[in-house]
């Protein structure tokens, strides 16, 4: 069962224990409703005037104490719809601005006051209808409710599937390695011991012994969101088999997008993870070519790559001093450089980055793979720029 502090904003879990995961993200979706046909252009936000207004809901019994509190402390805002009136949870924000058709970041130094009559304003000439999520005492997200709009697509059954998927395409049953959840993001990683002998074949095949050679575990990672445009994400990829939180991948991932179409997305994302398999044997296609790429200034392409993808300094230097190590300075394969380069995965999670801060930090990195690689390989000083 979902405890007290699911209504507020902050609420996360983070787990090594599947059971728990998963009861949590049942617990979850039972605890969601969808309220669709809102027109946008009804949608009013209003200021909560501090903890003065918010002891005065509070005494009148109507809300829940601790929704009041949390919403005070946090978004200052309510939101008014159909003569009715709810809390807005803070990662609703940007649904709301979506709705209102309102771009930038002018908000982040704005009082609740003139961020509700500045919202407010372009509402009244808003377009269409939106969906939104009920959960914890609170409207979680405002999405579009067009008819090409936001598609639910339920977080238990999406990781069921998953699971189910994965033991019924020949990989074994997955080892939950952990995950995290929150009213924002939603990510699990899994390893997939029963196939380790012949995926990690396919990927030693198609390194043909010119690179680093390490053990390694195949990992599947999964994650999803009900408050972003974002996808149902999977991504095929390892981790090297003595460092759980060595996480990386060769290809891009799979994703089933929330916006509708005429496929039910559950049947969309079943077909995902009957593609994982395909996936993993695409990795050979992106070893070969790195390690075919040869790097004659391998520092300064790191340090240009990561500035490239926006990784940050503080995940990448530990990269940056392995492949110092590695090869002196001297000339690499893109494949080598690479491998340096993941370790900002590991960097970042032992730092404490967890969730959707996690996930982006590994979007960053396999960002480098669509990078043009050689256009990186440049001689000189090369130095990290002083915000990295």
């Amino acid at each position: 069962m979902l405890n007290n502090e699911f209504i507020y904003d902050n609420w996360n879990i983070h787990t090594k224990d599947e059971a728990t995961f998963a009861d949590t993200l049942s617990d979850m979706t039972k605890n969601s409703v969808w309220e669709a046909g809102i027109s946008s252009k009804n949608l009013r936000a209003r200021a909560l005037m501090g903890p003065i207004e918010g002891e005065m809901l509070v005494a009148s019994g109507k809300y829940n104490e601790a929704a009041v509190r949390d919403t005070c402390e946090g978004s200052r805002l309510m939101l008014q719809y159909n003569g009715k009136e709810d809390f807005l949870r803070n990662c609703a924000f940007s649904g709301l601005l979506d709705a209102a058709r309102i771009k930038g970041g002018c908000f982040r130094d704005m009082p609740p006051e003139a961020t509700s009559a500045v919202v407010n304003t372009a509402l009244q000439y808003a377009r269409g209808s939106s969906l939104l999520l009920h959960r914890g005492e609170k409207i979680t997200a405002v999405v579009s409710d067009a008819g090409n709009g936001y598609r639910v697509l339920e977080q238990d059954k999406l990781y069921s599937i998953l699971t189910d998927g994965i033991r019924s395409n020949g990989l074994g049953i997955p080892s939950f390695l952990g995950g995290s959840i929150d009213h924002e993001f939603t990510y699990a990683m899994m390893d997939l011991p029963t196939a380790q002998k012949a995926l990690t074949k396919l990927y030693e095949n198609a390194l043909q012994s010119k690179g680093r050679k390490e053990e390694l575990m195949p990992v599947v990672k999964f994650s999803t969101s009900d408050v972003r445009n974002s996808s149902a994400t999977l991504v095929a990829g390892y981790r090297l088999a003595n460092r759980k939180d060595s996480f990386f991948t060769m290809v891009s991932p799979l994703k089933v997008d929330h916006r509708r179409s005429k496929v039910d997305g559950l049947t969309e994302f079943e077909g995902a993870v009957n593609r994982l398999y395909a996936r993993f044997r695409d990795t050979e296609e992106t070893i070969q070519a790195m390690s075919n790429t040869w790097i004659h200034y391998p520092l300064n392409a790191y340090i240009l790559m990561t500035q490239k993808v926006g990784l940050a300094k503080k995940y990448a230097k530990d990269g940056y001093e392995d492949l110092e190590r590695y090869t002196g300075g001297s000339a690499c394969s893109m494949y080598d450089l690479y491998m340096s380069m993941v370790l900002a995965n590991e960097t970042a999670r032992k730092a404490g980055l967890k969730g959707l801060a996690m996930n982006n930090v590994e979007d960053m990195v396999a960002a480098v793979l669509a990078l043009n690689w050689t256009d990186f390989d440049v001689p000189g000083t090369v130095a990290w720029n002083a915000v990295a």
